[in-house]
């Protein structure tokens, strides 16, 4: 008489002796002598056992009191069989201790080989297929498997396993494999004095440009990718730049483009036009140059755009080539800041064209009626609508002398800071990411915000007014721009309207009433590739009110001529490094770095089609630095206003620790529109502030005001209480210093007396001095201790300081019936 556990013990030891020792008996003769269990006592079919007896072989932690009562529940066939049976078990032959293993211990056996061989065990009464652990040919097993599948072929070699592996959560950037290297990003393989030429200022004056320069020839099958800065010149052919065909001209087109971007991607285009007329004082040399199918010119451009990596640390040598590899790219060219990509990597992706979005400019006409042509491109975000916009503005650009760029994504303009609806007029292409060509717009209203989620209303009259701005002053242009080497069309100026990428709920009825108010020609709608997409949006429906909303009981009114371009999205890159924020953070700070001119001599900002553009940056002093403005509040300024969540609580004692630090919209009113009020003689709060400030005010009408920049309030003086003559107390006298990047000329005649601020701050890069940065330690601001520097804190602050950890934000939550 042996125990239950003994016998088992033994059996397994007696199974593995005979798989080293002897072959197995026949398969057939070992199932013919199994002997049948003896039967089970009644009461153990009526009452299971309470628990399960482990392996012997492993030592198990207990499990929790939770599991083990679901262990109790578990089907018959996992139940431990041995007790169940008698004490006596007859261990006569070899062949029993197969019959016992088989009848007894099937399913406890098998959970121990399989923890042994680190094989998943399988809790079913057919023993699995595994490919590192086969059938052995004396093993008693009832598998469905016939011959071929068990002398050693693969049941599942035709089975797809892919959708069972795990997959990355990461779904920013495409997959790029290992070998990432190979994948090219130019053709073009440089070779001196044959397609690569190096000119004089003699010699580039015979072109018709001064001074020094390169000139590149390329042929049908040739490709460039640039990284850099540069002012490049089609001199011959047909140029097809991102996906826009340019023509020959002496404009000067400029063109960054940075690692934190898509890169510009150079091919011939399909159009044959004509070779160059050689100038009789062309050096012989390059004669052979212009057999090449496309010829450019490329110069240098010192605008000191690089510099702004100093200010804000994560955009720092995104114009240089990485350190590793060190063989992506080259710089053949011999001008300062401008390299060749060679090969692709995860931090060089150049710009892939596609094909719908080839076709959709392909297929716009210019107007040769007196309808000008409107278009508005829409869709999810991350999906390229500013790259399209882009491109629909290089492309018609081609066919007009100017352009009108309508931003109403507010969360990432193109040629503002965040936070404004503007209206642009563009003239000369546009190759760089939005933080490199910072405007002056010829329209603007300052929301204040990312996104018009607070402020639905007050940002829908914004766009009408920029509408209505562009019908009545720009859209029929007065015929002064007598140019007969230009045959591109000047009557007319067509309208590009950017929309935001919130297309759910608010965002979508937003969009839709701005489609109602814009009343396109075109419509440009990017569909997102991935099978979680958003439904395609309804076009507007008249309300019984007159007005339009998403959705109404299925009654939809279709544009009346406008054509739809349903077009798919831009590839994403792996470019995970820069973040919406992040570009938000750069534009802001390069718009405060810049330098404006003109685009027009002798333009003013009123009275003609134009505006200011930047000319350069000024990075050499960081904005603590930089000499402020010095305003007297009560006289430079008739209003503050506050917009926002909440900021109809601030009272107006406290307006003065509101304002300081904070980015605020300067805007202009008409004469009369205003509703001013006496604030420094309405209470007791405002004549301690000296601040022309009321409370819960509301902005300026967007039809009658017009916002000609932002300005960073530096400091708040407290207010100054002085006596007149007689005795009497005079009004307190409160100062600003203001910092902003607005020529004196624009000031001047703007007349900006009103200072809107919202929730946009300023970049913590803005509040940091990089002239004291040794090895990214920054030691000191404007002289200061950094531990004593207001407003500031380097590390995690102490426990229970209110407003001490970063702000966030859930939008996901729900109802209880929406869950």
């Amino acid at each position: 008489m042996i125990s239950a556990v003994a016998a088992r013990k033994a059996a397994l030891a007696a199974q593995q002796a005979a798989s080293t020792s002897q072959v197995p008996a026949d398969r057939d003769a070992s199932t013919s002598t199994v002997e049948q269990p003896p039967s089970k006592p009644p009461s153990s079919v009526s009452k299971p056992p309470s628990t399960k007896r482990k392996p012997s072989t492993q030592k198990s932690r207990p499990e929790p009191k939770k599991l083990r009562k679901s262990k109790k529940r578990l089907p018959n066939d996992s139940m431990d069989v041995f007790r169940e049976q008698t004490d006596v078990i007859d261990l006569g032959s070899g062949d029993s201790d197969e019959d016992v293993m088989d009848i007894g211990m099937s399913e406890d056996s098998d959970a121990d080989f399989d923890s042994e061989q680190n094989i998943p065990s399988n809790r079913q009464s057919k023993r699995a297929w595994s490919p590192s652990m086969p059938l052995k040919d004396g093993s008693n097993s009832d598998s469905s498997l016939d011959d071929d599948d068990i002398n050693g072929s693969e049941p599942f070699a035709g089975l797809d396993v892919t959708t069972l592996l795990p997959t990355s959560r990461n779904t920013r950037g495409p997959h790029i494999p290992q070998n990432e290297g190979v994948l090219s990003a130019s053709t073009f393989e440089p070779s001196i004095d044959e397609n690569l030429f190096f000119l004089t200022e003699e010699e580039t004056q015979t072109l018709g440009y001064t001074g020094t320069s390169t000139l590149v020839g390329l042929n049908f099958h040739d490709t460039l990718c640039l990284l850099g800065t540069c002012t490049f010149v089609l001199v011959q052919g047909s140029l097809e730049v991102n996906g826009v065909c340019i023509r020959p001209s002496s404009q000067r087109h400029q063109m960054f483009a940075p690692r934190s971007s898509a890169l510009p991607f150079f091919k011939c285009g399909s159009e044959k036009l004509p070779p160059f007329p050689l100038p009789a004082s062309i050096s012989p040399r390059l004669q052979e140059l212009f057999g090449h199918r496309v010829v450019i010119m490329f110069q240098s451009l010192q605008t000191g755009v690089e510099s702004l990596g100093k200010a804000c640390r994560t955009f720092e040598n995104v114009f240089e080539l990485p350190r590793w590899p060190n063989d992506c790219g080259q710089k053949p060219f011999k001008i300062p800041g401008l390299s060749m990509v060679s090969k692709q990597t995860k931090d060089l992706q150049p710009f892939s064209p596609l094909a719908s979005w080839s076709k959709a400019l392909h297929d716009l006409a210019p107007s040769t009626s007196t309808h000008t042509g409107v278009y508005l491109i829409k869709g999810p975000k991350n999906t390229g609508k500013s790259t399209f916009s882009r491109n629909i503005v290089n492309h018609l650009l081609t066919q007009y002398r100017q352009v009108a760029y309508l931003e109403c994504d507010i969360g990432q303009s193109e040629f503002t800071p965040g936070g404004m609806v503007a209206l642009n007029i563009v003239s000369s292409p546009i190759f760089g990411p939005p933080f490199t060509h910072p405007t002056v717009p010829f329209s603007s209203h300052y929301v204040g915000h990312t996104t018009p989620r607070s402020s639905p209303s007050y940002y829908l009259d914004c766009i009408l007014a920029c509408i209505q701005k562009y019908r009545s002053e720009i859209q029929v242009c007065p015929d002064d721009m007598d140019d007969e080497m230009d045959s591109r069309i000047s009557e007319f100026i067509p309208l590009v309207v950017n929309t935001m990428g919130w297309t759910k709920g608010l965002g979508a009825d937003l969009t839709q009433k701005i489609q109602a108010m814009v009343e396109p020609t075109d419509i440009f709608d990017i569909q997102p590739t991935s099978h979680h997409a958003t439904p395609h949006a309804l076009p507007p429906v008249i309300g019984h009110q007159g007005q339009y909303t998403a959705y109404q009981n299925g009654s939809l009114i279709p544009d009346q001529g406008a054509r739809t371009h349903i077009l798919e999205q831009a590839p994403p890159t792996s470019l995970a490094g820069f973040t919406s924020a992040d570009h938000r953070a750069i534009s802001m700070l390069s718009y405060f770095f810049a330098t404006f001119k003109p685009t027009k001599p002798g333009f003013t900002g009123t009275g003609d089609v134009g505006q200011w553009e930047v000319s350069g940056w000024d990075v050499s002093r960081p904005l603590c630095a930089i000499p402020p403005y010095s305003i007297d509040c009560s006289v430079a300024f008739d209003k503050v206003v506050l917009t926002g969540a909440g900021t109809e609580d601030v009272v107006a004692s406290e307006i003065g620790r509101v304002l300081n630090g904070a980015i605020v919209g300067l805007v202009s009113c008409e004469a009369g529109a205003l509703d001013i009020d006496d604030g420094l003689s309405d209470g007791q709060g405002n004549l301690s502030s000296g601040i022309p400030y009321s409370q819960q005010a509301l902005p300026p009408l967007p039809q009658a005001s017009n916002c000609i920049g932002i300005a960073l309030v530096r400091g708040v003086s407290d207010p100054i209480v002085t006596e007149n003559m007689t005795g009497t107390r005079a009004q307190p006298t409160t100062n600003l210093h203001l910092l902003t990047p607005l020529p004196p000329p624009l000031l001047s005649q703007a007349n900006a007396r009103i200072l809107v601020k919202g929730e946009l701050e300023l970049p913590v890069w803005g509040m940091l001095d990089f002239r004291h940065d040794r090895d990214g330690d920054l030691g000191y601001v404007a002289g200061v201790e950094r531990d004593k520097v207001p407003y500031l804190q380097w590390g995690k602050g102490p426990e229970g300081v209110i407003g001490g950890d970063k702000k966030r934000i859930r939008r996901n939550l729900m109802r209880k019936g929406q869950s």
